[in-house]
Parts: C-alpha cells; sequence; structure tokens
C-alpha cells in the first residue's frame, strides 16, 4: 500500500511537533519536512522509515518521562534495526530515577525479546538470511561515507559502484577499506 509510507513520515512529524512542544525549539520538525522534501521519493523507497519514526517516538515518549513506552518504541526500533539500540545507553543513564530505568529497560525488552521468542524456531534461518545478507552488502552509495566517496568519482577518483543485494554500493579499487571504515566508524560512534 502505497500509502503506508506517508502514513509513517506524518507519525514522525507529530512526534517530532510533540517533542518541539516541551522542548520550546521548532528544528526537529522544520528539518524533517526540508529533508523529507530534499529526498523526495528516497525517503520512501530507500529509507528504512520503521526505525525512524520508532526512535522518534521513543524519544517522544522518554521526554515525557513515560519510560515504559519510551522503552517500547526503542525496542520496536531496535528490532526493526538494529542502530536504535545506541540511544539505549544515553537513554538509561538519562533516567533520573531506578524505577524509570527498569521501566525503560523492561520496555524495550518486551518489545525485543517477546518478539524474538514467537520466532525462536527460525532464529538460525533469520541469522542467515537476513544478518549475513546485510554483512556481505558493501558500502551504500546513500550512506553518509557512500556518499563523499560517490562525490569524489565526480572529482576522477576511481572508485566505482555497482547494483547487487538491490541497492548500488561501492566496489573495487578501495571498496573493502570502505567497508572495514565504515563498520569501524559504527562501532566508534555506537560506543
Amino acid at each position: 500500500d502505497a500509502r503506508r509510507p506517508r502514513q509513517a513520515d506524518v507519525v514522525a512529524l507529530v512526534g517530532l511537533i510533540a517533542i518541539s512542544g516541551r522542548w520550546g525549539s521548532w528544528l526537529g520538525p522544520a528539518a524533517w519536512i526540508v529533508l523529507v522534501g530534499l529526498l523526495g521519493p528516497m525517503t520512501y523507497l530507500r529509507l528504512d522509515l520503521v526505525p525512524a519514526v520508532a526512535t522518534i517516538l521513543a524519544v517522544e515518549r522518554i521526554s515525557a518521562s513515560k519510560w515504559w513506552g519510551g522503552g517500547g518504541w526503542l525496542g520496536f526500533g531496535i528490532l526493526a534495526k538494529l542502530y536504535p539500540a545506541v540511544l539505549l545507553p544515553a537513554a538509561f543513564v538519562g533516567a533520573s530515577y531506578p524505577k524509570d530505568r527498569r521501566r525503560l529497560l523492561w520496555g524495550a525488552a518486551a518489545m525485543t525479546v517477546i518478539p524474538l521468542l514467537a520466532l525462536a524456531g527460525v532464529l538460525e534461518d533469520i541469522y542467515e538470511h537476513v544478518i549475513s545478507y546485510q554483512g556481505e552488502r558493501g558500502v551504500h552509495i546513500e550512506s553518509t561515507l557512500g556518499s563523499v566517496f560517490y562525490t569524489a568519482i565526480e572529482f576522477g577518483f576511481p572508485i566505482s559502484s555497482e547494483s547487487s543485494y538491490f541497492t548500488f554500493h561501492l566496489a573495487g579499487g578501495i571498496s573493502p577499506f570502505l567497508e572495514l571504515t565504515s563498520k569501524f566508524l559504527m562501532l566508534v560512534a555506537a560506543g
């Protein structure tokens, strides 16, 4: 259904507006509107809106001191795509009271572990087909690092791209080094 991504876009905007009302800055909703407008169809066709929206809703719930809900949305985002997990330590430290920390962790665990328990019989297949698939993909040209090096191609640097795994990746030459660099930078950022 073509309406689903647009509905997720609207839910994200509503979450950002709620955060703005609490924090007194409209930068989030304004940036969302401008960036979605600039990215155009790529927003709906290439980007993972589900974990992005879940992360925005987690921050919105946490900003309202609704720790169970914030943890739940964070857990859902983690289940959809691993990167929202980098917010879990910050949210844990940001919780003022031990009971808030417990609520955060229980919410995240409920939305991460319970669905995984339902899939317990096929987790090995999921690992084989999803995790290994993701690990074998190269540096995407639409990623931050990929965009920098894809721009370098325009200035004559010997970097090429190829289409595989339903997307374009940097290929050949220094591509393996870039992949390793990308993974290292991701781990540094998560740390």
